[in-house]
């Protein structure tokens, strides 16, 4: 049976003694999936003999898994998607994946292929400790409140690259979620808009939309709430879509290349 080690004070745990290329019994597994869910963000060291269909046979334990709209699959993968970033467009972007579905994704997981030595690493934020950590009148103001989220303003450029732009313009309109979502699992809120494709908070003024968004996007910046990967070759991530964003540090343009699974969402936001 594998071992946990706490990465921060908050939230995070290295697993450690798990072979993901191997088949997790039962009773592992359900250690795992639990440990997924209290924890947020699971790293595994090491994986170094991991392939794509093995990695895409891991992440189908805890889920169907979905094709990501934009980015390409893996040539021997379908269902993993390859994520090549060059490192050139350094901007604010932490979010939650894929959040411009009516039903985004329950998690998902990354490896790393081709990575610099040092740099480019990728930070978390702990949206249900973000939450508890604003004041009650605040949170009182935000109840019922929904989130307006899109996809064009990031990825249109892509689309259009990919030929995809006419077929997202009419499967993926602009989607309303509760800007503090209800974890399905725990019952535990967290806040659930992101700089990356939030704009706006349905029935607002823009103006009464920014300024409240703009308090919320700044909550990933308290370092309390965060925890910092640092990428090593055979290294795998995952986390928890529905509590947690996570942000590309733009501090180099070695570009990253890398492979995900996106394990399918279960239920809208609520």
């Amino acid at each position: 049976m594998f071992e946990l080690q706490p990465i921060t004070g908050v939230f995070g745990a290295e697993v450690m003694g798990l072979d993901l290329t191997a088949e997790i019994d039962d009773p592992a597994f359900e250690k795992l999936q639990a440990a997924f869910v209290e924890h947020k963000v699971l790293l595994f060291r090491d994986q170094h003999d991991l392939t794509a269909p093995a990695f895409a046979r891991f992440g189908r334990r805890f889920g169907e898994l979905e094709v990501h709209p934009f980015y390409p699959p893996a040539p021997d993968a379908g269902d993993v998607a390859v994520i090549d970033s060059t490192g050139t467009e350094a901007k604010e972007n932490w979010h939650s994946d894929v959040t411009f579905q009516e039903v985004p994704p329950l998690g998902s997981i990354l490896r790393a292929i081709d990575i610099p030595a040092y740099g480019r690493d990728t930070m978390f934020a702990d949206m249900e400790a973000a939450y508890a950590g604003l004041s009650e009148p605040f949170r009182r103001s935000l109840e019922g409140l929904r989130g307006v989220h899109d996809w064009r303003h990031i990825f249109t450029k892509r689309a259009k690259a990919a030929g995809k732009d006419e077929q997202a313009e009419h499967d993926l309109p602009p989607v309303e979620h509760p800007v503090v979502r209800t974890h399905p699992v725990t019952g535990r809120k967290s806040i659930f808009v992101n700089s990356v494709f939030t704009t706006g908070i349905a029935g607002m003024r823009p103006v009464e939309s920014a300024a409240i968004l703009r308090l919320l996007y700044d909550e990933v910046h308290h370092p309390e709430y965060q925890l910092r990967v640092r990428w090593a070759p055979g290294t795998v991530a995952m986390w928890d879509n529905r509590s947690t964003q996570h942000a590309l540090v733009y501090d180099s343009d070695y570009p990253r290349l890398m492979e995900r699974v996106q394990i399918r969402g279960t239920e809208r936001p609520s």
